[in-house]
């Protein structure tokens, strides 16, 4: 019998949409002949060191100090999900940049120079787009903004940019960064998110077990569930798998045995929008959204299969 460990939220324990209570009650209703396990509201990293499986779901903000120490156990004996460096490393957006030569995302830029991306904003706005501002290390739809050409193009969160001269842009970029001092993920809008949604790709050890849209509310560009987002079945299409298979190599790289690829659509098509790595939810929403129990079974199916390093 495989013991497991689940660190997560307080608050969060018992609630019946959270991600993580779902994988614990399925293991205790369904699966407890071959597995067993712990949920601990308690940040103790030498709490890990007795269990075959170790689940970091404590949620943004990171608990850093915890990750730091906890990681002394992921030597191999056992599984971590995911890897404490990794989250830690991986929490924010940076990762964005080894992809900003594909053609899975649109074209981005990862700056805290005004003057950049003021200049950047200068170029997309030339071509004939909107653009999407970014916090690099936001969560929940939190900090993002769309600058728009034609005032008034959604309800919230818009920031309009018309046809201000480049001294007018850096200032708006001024406020972005904090003066200077916060690097943000600035990007070329996708028109046509409000009508084809952000899909979500619950990814399980390198491979997609389960997947829901989330579209915008009304007047909205944000496909996050916290920011009034829908959520609705799809099929994914030969351009999602394309778009996940560039992905891959990061994941396994980085072990990322349970992430949330975030796929957007839009008029142009389908792009790569983010990976969540520190704690990804929606695994509840899509089996639930779905009618099945496909994304929780396959990931307890993994951690069944998972044998330690000899």
């Amino acid at each position: 019998m495989k013991n497991l460990l689940a660190y997560m939220d307080s608050d969060l324990i018992g609630n019946v949409d959270d991600s993580t209570d779902y994988l614990v009650r399925e293991i205790l209703e369904n699966h407890s002949q071959e597995l067993s396990i712990q949920v601990s509201g308690d940040a103790n990293p030498e709490l890990a060191k007795d269990y075959d499986v170790v689940l970091c779901r404590f949620d943004i903000p990171l608990k850093t100090k915890f990750l730091e120490d906890v990681a002394k156990y992921d030597d191999g004996s056992r599984l971590f999900i995911n890897p404490p460096l990794s989250k830690l490393e991986y929490s924010d957006k940076r990762y964005l940049e080894r992809f900003i030569d594909s053609d899975i995302i649109p074209e981005t830029l990862i700056s805290d120079d005004p003057s950049q991306l003021a200049q950047f904003m200068q170029d997309i706005r030339g071509e004939g787009y909107d653009l999407v501002s970014k916090p690099l290390d936001g969560n929940g739809g939190r900090g993002i903004y769309k600058l728009s050409r034609v005032k008034g193009s959604v309800k919230d969160s818009e920031i309009h940019i018309g046809s201000e001269k480049k001294a007018g842009l850096e200032d708006i970029a001024m406020g972005l960064t904090s003066n200077g001092t916060n690097q943000i993920v600035l990007q070329r809008f996708l028109d046509g998110i409000e009508k084809y949604g952000d899909t979500r790709v619950n990814t399980v050890f390198y491979e997609p077990a389960s997947a829901i849209v989330r579209l915008p509310k009304e007047g909205s560009f944000k496909g996050n569930i916290s920011s009034g987002a829908s959520s609705d079945k799809i099929e994914l299409i030969e351009r999602d798998y394309e778009i996940i298979d560039q992905v891959k190599p990061f994941l396994e790289e980085t072990r990322g045995t349970w992430v949330g690829i975030d796929i957007i659509g839009s008029n142009s098509g389908r792009y790569f929008g983010e990976v969540n790595f520190s704690s990804p939810g929606n695994l509840y929403e899509a089996d639930r959204v779905n009618g099945n129990k496909k994304g929780v079974e396959f990931l307890i199916q993994r951690i069944k299969d998972w044998r330690p390093k000899k």
